[in-house]
């Protein structure tokens, strides 16, 4: 095994704790870099509210689209127990580690990278399948593929002690103590979730271990089982056969498998298919591989090609990124200023189609803005306040909080029409993000606060809106009937400190357009495919 970094609590907490799919801003830095001397005043900590003693909380939700028409919720856990979560995972690292790495067939394994972003990473990329593939299937004729249905989601969490310490052991009474890592990981999740046995928070570092530690026990019982070559990535499933009768017989036993962990295979992503098989999709390969001449007429019909072929393959595979894929493989291409217009109008054709791409639009918009580039902030503003007053309405807070950012990134001003539609949405990294434009002049009316206002007390700290109830206060953008924050013995801490999780002049990172590097390019191409398509929970 390579050696690999130490994993801390402050690692844990500043880079692997709220979602990287959030706006720029939010983020737990300042926590982390004063977490280890809150961590000892959390311990034996009562709080109580009106009387009750606050055992569990809830987490923000925040939802970002997935493919086609389905979402997918991202929790972002309350930091008391959060915490307390991360503290367990650090003491128990080295245990955790030793765990999963039993496994014969996770591309997923988690690993604390120096210099990496985020405090845990992935063994593997998700761009490595297509490689690894022909090299273990190179005496098979067959491939079962398979995936658990909604993993996360579904995750039992005292099927957590079962993974680590073996279900038999796990149900004896005597064994269920905070002795045992599994059982301290299980009750602390659960804290993070209202005490819900059912799923795991979608965002964090955290669920990433907790995952794996499921997943790499069932890999052990899968190969004691069916003994086949095979890779996992996340929950995704491939094995290689001679026949279909040994791979029919496998998918039996898997199904058994996964119902020992209250979990099931998903029979819209089950196939058995012969080999060889096709290892990427046609338009991937002709998107990456797409080449942009330097003169200006040919450039501007490579953009229309280009485009024309990204907007189709969107439409004929609904259920893959086409259009982040291809902004990521088209943001570092110097475009001419005379074919500038048409760029950017592409731009915003694909931020309307797919939303998803709002955070590399940003890049690129960003990018040419500081190059001097005559940007059409009018027709930019009027794509970003169809985009924020229309998944208002549908209550879709990734594509409102990135709409918004793009604005303040810009400098443009969001209409009355638009600030007032995402008043009603209930998502406390909209709330926060609107605040903030208001508080810039780039939000002068339209807001209505009454509902957000609601948040405002003691009670709130604790359960869905924990994030606007402390950092909206923390922030002085709103004043509350009284001053709860002071009378709490944890976030009083954090105040104390001036930790906040908003801050104001975090940014993307530019796209590089005037570096024409193939390298660079390429690169570029995998970041923003692994940003999008990593992780099928």
């Amino acid at each position: 095994m390579k050696r690999q970094t130490k994993l801390t609590l402050r690692n844990l907490i500043s880079n692997g704790y709220f979602p990287a799919e959030l706006i720029p801003p939010f983020n737990t830095k300042d926590f982390g870099k004063h977490v280890n001397s809150i961590v000892s005043s959390t311990v034996g900590m009562n709080i109580q509210i009106n009387g009750d003693k606050i055992l569990s909380s809830k987490c923000c939700i925040h939802s970002i689209p997935r493919i086609l028409h389905h979402r997918r919720s991202l929790g972002i856990p309350n930091p008391f127990h959060q915490l307390k979560l991360a503290q367990t995972i650090v003491d128990n690292w080295k245990d955790i580690k030793k765990h999963v790495y039993k496994s014969k067939y996770s591309l997923t394994l988690p690993v604390v990278k120096s210099g990496s972003p985020r405090a845990i990473s992935r063994s593997h990329d998700f761009r490595d399948i297509p490689s690894i593939i022909p090299m273990l299937s190179t005496n098979s004729r067959y491939v079962l593929r398979t995936d658990i249905s909604r993993y996360y989601p579904t995750i039992y969490t005292h099927s957590i002690p079962w993974a680590c310490h073996g279900k038999a052991f796990a149900k004896i009474k005597s064994n269920r103590g905070h002795n045992y890592y599994g059982n301290a990981l299980d009750t602390h999740v659960r804290n993070t979730q209202d005490q819900q046995t059912i799923g795991i928070p979608i965002g964090p570092d955290s669920s990433l271990i907790i995952s794996e530690l499921i997943g790499s026990t069932m890999d052990m019982e899968i190969y004691t089982e069916i003994g086949a070559k095979g890779i996992r990535y996340i929950d995704d499933y491939y094995f290689f056969f001679n026949t279909t009768s040994e791979a029919e017989e496998a998918l039996t036993k898997l199904h058994k498998i996964a119902k020992k962990y209250e979990l099931e295979l998903n029979p819209e992503k089950t196939s058995i298919y012969s080999l060889p098989d096709s290892l990427e999709h046609k338009w991937t390969s002709e998107i990456r591989g797409y080449e942009f001449h330097k003169s200006l007429k040919r450039q501007k019909t490579d953009l229309v090609t280009f485009f024309s072929k990204a907007f189709e393959y969107s439409k004929s595979y609904p259920n893959e990124y086409v259009l982040k894929y291809s902004l990521s493989r088209i943001k570092n291409e110097l475009i001419d200023k005379n074919n500038w217009d048409l760029y950017e109008s592409l731009i915003l054709n694909s931020i309307i189609a797919e939303p998803s791409v709002l955070p590399t639009a940003t890049e690129i918009f960003l990018a040419y803005y500081n190059l001097g580039y005559n940007l059409n902030l009018k027709k930019i503003g009027e794509t970003i306040n169809n985009i924020i007053g229309h998944h208002s309405k549908l209550g879709h807070g990734y594509e409102v909080s990135w709409g918004l950012w793009l604005a303040k990134t810009l400098g443009i001003k969001i209409s009355k029409a638009s600030a007032k539609e995402l008043s009603q949405v209930e998502d406390s990294i909209v709330a926060i993000t609107a605040l903030d434009l208001r508080n810039t002049g780039l939000i002068t009316s339209g807001l209505d606060l009454s509902e957000w206002m609601n948040y405002l007390t003691h009670e709130n700290l604790y359960q869905d809106k924990w994030l606007f109830a402390y950092e909206a206060c923390k922030k002085g953008w709103v004043t509350p009937s009284n001053n709860y924050i002071s009378i709490d013995p944890f976030f009083s801490i954090l105040e104390a400190k001036n930790i906040e999780f908003y801050n104001p002049m975090l940014q993307v990172v530019a796209a590089s357009p005037e570096n024409d590097s193939n390298t660079h390019v390429v690169n570029t191409v995998e970041q923003g495919f692994r940003y999008v398509i990593a992780g099928g929970y």
